[in-house]
């Protein structure tokens, strides 16, 4: 019975084991082109830019929420 308890734990852990590594070599092969796609998106945007200008981040001019220090 030992034996057998022992033999069904290894072979989980294997099976355990032999999914976690695939499920990391499919991530980061997402996370790969995922990136890649980035790149892509990046370059196009700053071929759009043209010189000297640049580009303004909408709300970046709004301040701070001011927090009563009473309070």
């Amino acid at each position: 019975m030992a034996i057998t308890n022992f033999v069904m734990t290894a072979a989980a852990v294997a099976v355990v084991a032999s999914l976690m590594r695939h499920d990391v070599r499919s991530s980061t092969s997402v996370l790969r082109r995922n990136m890649r796609q980035m790149r892509v998106w990046m370059e196009e945007a700053a071929a759009d830019v043209k010189p000297g200008e640049q580009t303004k981040i909408p709300g970046a001019d709004k301040k701070p929420p001011h927090k009563d220090p009473s309070a």
